[in-house]
């Protein structure tokens, strides 16, 4: 609503009536305008996957020389690791999921500076 500013407090409470007795009330609850929370961007977001959908293969490529790939966890859809590439350490890093049935999985790429990400991949 206009008019109101960060920092103001609007007081509210209640008065609840059954049948007819006397009213209920209850205890007054301060509600405070604050500024919009946020996240920070997430520093691992700057990446390439791809060709997406895959059919054997699927290529990892991190734009800036900041970081490395350090792992790289495939999860199907319950949540079930059914590939992982470890201390890998490189820039790029190409994935064989030629053994995997096709479907929707989820990729979770972690650096050497341990940022995360997680990014959809479909096998054709």
């Amino acid at each position: 609503m206009s008019g109101f500013a960060v920092g103001d407090v609007i007081p509210n409470s209640a008065a609840i009536y059954f049948d007819f007795n006397p009213a209920i009330v209850t205890n007054t609850f301060n509600t405070e305008f604050v500024n919009q929370l946020s996240i920070g961007e997430n520093e691992l977001s700057n990446f390439i996957l791809a060709p997406n959908p895959a059919t054997d293969s699927f290529t990892i490529s991190l734009a800036d020389n900041t970081q490395t790939i350090k792992d790289v966890f495939v999860y199907d859809i319950s949540g079930k690791v059914v590939l992982s590439k470890k201390s890998i350490d490189y820039y790029t890093t190409s994935v064989d999921v030629s053994n995997i049935s096709s479907g929707m999985y989820f990729v979770e790429i972690t650096s050497d500076l341990n940022n995360k990400v997680t990014k959809k991949l479909i096998i054709k």
